[in-house]
């Protein structure tokens, strides 16, 4: 179905430590079997959903490693999909977190991931442009891959260069998929 509507996916490997870092060994298989079959699919894949509410920056840079080299010798022209952290402070899913995690090994990334779903204020986005540049390497993109109500168009008015933005759902959210838009208004 994906492929005969042509639509893209954006694969997530894991969410946190219970499930693929588990069993390491099954989850390099997993990969190794699923990825020369839906390769064509992805338009990104992203190691760890969110991986600062679940491991510490030293643990996920060798989790991210190890998954990173077989990705890119799989599915070399696949983007590698890394960061997921908020414009909203404080909290876990910080840029703080993300840049732990780099120093601590992560480096083999192309996209850097924003959440920005329930980000209603424009001093929020407006404190993530201002940090976010001093700290974005120039060959790295930026994707919204949760997002809603106009932060792709109100970020880039500010001049960041979002090139992708997802909308987030959820299977229990109040709001229906149609009412969130990327282009929709941001109070």
């Amino acid at each position: 179905m994906i492929r005969a509507r042509g639509f893209k996916v954006l694969a997530i490997l894991g969410q946190e430590r219970r499930d693929s870092t588990a069993d390491v060994p099954a989850t390099l298989a997993w990969i190794q079997h699923i990825l020369p079959l839906v390769r064509s699919d992805l338009m990104g894949i992203q190691i760890v959903n969110e991986p600062a509410y679940w491991f510490p920056p030293e643990e996920y840079a060798a989790y991210h490693q190890k998954i990173a080299a077989l990705i890119r010798s799989l599915a070399p022209d696949v983007p590698i999909v890394a960061g997921d952290f908020s414009a909203q402070e404080p909290g876990q899913n910080t840029l703080e977190a993300w840049q732990a995690m780099v120093a601590a090994g992560v480096k083999d990334y192309d996209v850097l991931s924003l959440h920005l779903t329930g980000v209603t204020k424009k001093r929020h986005l407006d404190n993530l442009v201002q940090r976010l540049p001093g700290f974005l390497p120039p060959d790295k993109k930026i994707w919204i891959t949760e997002g809603d109500w106009g932060q792709l168009s109100y970020l880039r008015q500010q001049g960041l260069k979002v090139e992708e933005a997802f909308v987030y759902t959820w299977n229990d959210d109040v709001l229906p998929a149609l009412i969130r838009r990327p282009g929709g208004r941001l109070p």
